[in-house]
């Protein structure tokens, strides 16, 4: 009996002994693989960074926004030879840099900062501060616009950050382009901080993006964006705010061929009111009722003005 028992569990081990060796190879691989897989991240991750290790979250958003710019809106880039190279990505001790984009859809910073390895610092109207977002207004350091009283708080915020050598986007339009593949008029804002701090200027032409509304819904929507890097400008402080900024739109014009739209946004009474997809007029707030007198006859089938 003893040596039936024996035998039945030198059986069991012989069937039993490849089983283990066979599970034994699949954990190590697993193992290796995960290994190999958190390291590759890791690697890209800190290749894509923006800011110094200890702000992991904003890798991660910044990681985010790469994947979404490749895989969801096809992103190409062209002129990268013209994006100035910078041995830190703080900018410190560097000189400051200010990129000057044209406006098409809520994804455009998003797009332009997936271009390039340094951080930049971009600024927002204020009416267009969503507060279930604050907390990204708060980790991006948007500085924010306020357009309808023009306060040079943001401009002087701007000056300093250029000043130590960051990067600073901005939109010179001041709104979104509607409709598509048209250029509105730029704001002299550009033109004061510009010749101000006397930094490159580094013109980006963004086009394909998907037209949404609200702007944040062509962050979902599939596309196929192209970001283009022009030759960097350089201003003096002799020049007018008005001289530098009719120089730059000038510069779009002549990369783009775009004209300018035959409806542009406009504020009454503090209300914001914006040229929607469907070519109306719109408030930004979605304030109830008519339209202003000023804007009720400007299209035939105007009748309304809220929000898209």
């Amino acid at each position: 009996m003893f040596l039936a028992i024996s035998l039945q569990c030198n059986e069991k081990h012989a069937i039993l002994s490849p089983m283990i060796g066979v599970s034994t190879i699949v954990i190590i691989l697993s193992v290796a693989t995960a290994w190999l897989a958190l390291a590759f991240v890791a690697a890209w991750l800190d290749r894509i960074r923006i800011r110094e290790a200890s702000h992991f979250e904003v890798t991660l958003i910044v990681g985010l926004m790469h994947l979404l710019a490749r895989f969801q809106h096809n992103l190409r880039v062209e002129g990268r030879e013209h994006i100035p190279a910078r041995s830190r990505i703080d900018g410190e001790n560097e000189e400051g840099l200010l990129i000057v984009a044209n406006h098409t859809a809520g994804i455009d910073p998003m797009l332009v900062q997936s271009a390039f390895r340094y951080e930049a610092r971009w600024m927002m109207a204020e009416d267009m501060r969503a507060p279930i977002l604050e907390w990204l207004w708060q980790l991006g350091r948007i500085i924010f616009v306020d357009r309808e009283n023009g306060s040079g708080a943001s401009v002087r915020e701007a000056l300093r950050h250029l000043k130590r050598g960051g990067c600073i986007g901005l939109f010179p339009e001041g709104h979104i382009e509607r409709p598509p593949n048209h250029l509105l008029p730029f704001k002299e804002g550009v033109g004061v901080i510009a010749g101000r701090a006397g930094v490159a200027v580094v013109p980006v032409v963004i086009e394909g993006t998907p037209q949404a509304d609200p702007a944040w819904a062509s962050l979902w929507r599939p596309s196929q964006s192209v970001v283009r890097f022009l030759p960097a400008l350089r201003y003096q402080r002799e020049q007018s705010p008005a001289e530098i900024t009719a120089d730059l739109e000038r510069v779009f014009r002549d990369a783009t061929g775009w004209p300018t739209p035959t409806r542009l946004p406009k504020i009454i009474d503090g209300e914001l009111y914006y040229v929607g997809m469907d070519g109306h007029y719109h408030s930004a707030s979605g304030k109830p009722g008519p339209l202003p007198d000023e804007l009720a006859g400007v299209c035939e089938n105007q009748d309304g003005g809220g929000a898209a």
